[in-house]
């Protein structure tokens, strides 16, 4: 009731169309796995899948994820309009409404089955430029404190802007409920990028991950 009090004064700027991202979308497939390549570098997906990650030691006593996000303060619409209006500011220093709030449930899950996690609730994005260096920062002091650290992961809101004004929402329907589609950005040494020696180990845990996801519930991964 309160967001729909909020909207009721708020003009319409532009619609969001709700869009499911897949294959007809990525420049490599291989079974249930799409990727985007925009690198110079080839991959194989089939040697990637048949590669097993290198997990390390997985220790459940002591904290083994490291969820943080650079951009905190990226929210939502609040309510399934279909359209959007630029009076309404989604970005918000309000954790329960923000990308906090999403790391606590993923945080959630992953303590639930098991896994110790870090939940670094930190504002890095008061001012949006420099929040990746103040965000590397705090990741490589836990990565110290921590050794025992495994799987750093910064979630962020997607975004998707057109030129004509429209915004897209990337969603699938999963168990009957519509459900954000998840991309994994993995990156990779070269094309400009240097000093990253293990970013292969990186991409084969993100494609071992989008399988595991698709063949479980088939459609949330972007």
């Amino acid at each position: 009731k309160e967001a729909e009090e909020l909207y009721k004064g708020l003009k319409k700027s532009g619609d969001i169309k709700e869009q499911q991202f897949g294959a007809n979308s990525t420049t490599t497939v291989f079974g249930a796995v799409d990727v985007n390549n925009k690198t110079s570098e080839s991959i194989s997906i089939k040697k990637l899948l048949n590669a097993s990650p290198d997990y390390k030691t997985v220790t459940k006593d002591k904290p083994y994820v490291l969820i943080y996000h650079t951009h905190t303060t990226e929210g939502y619409e609040l309510l399934d309009k279909g359209w959007y209006s630029n009076r309404y500011n989604s970005r918000t220093e309000d954790s329960r409404k923000n990308m906090v709030r999403v790391g606590d449930e993923l945080a959630k899950e992953l303590e639930d089955a098991g896994y110790k996690v870090i939940h670094d609730t930190n504002v890095y994005d008061k001012s949006y430029n420099g929040a990746y260096a103040r965000s590397l920062v705090s990741v490589e002091k836990y990565l110290k404190e921590y050794p025992s650290l495994v799987l750093t992961l910064d979630v962020h809101r997607d975004a998707i802007h057109y030129d004509n004004g429209t915004r897209s929402k990337p969603t699938a329907v999963i168990n009957g409920k519509k459900a954000a589609q998840v991309m994994i950005i993995s990156g990779c040494e070269g094309d400009g990028v240097e000093d990253f020696p293990h970013w292969k180990e990186n991409l084969t845990f993100a494609v071992h991950l989008q399988n595991s996801v698709e063949e479980s519930y088939g459609g949330p991964m972007r």
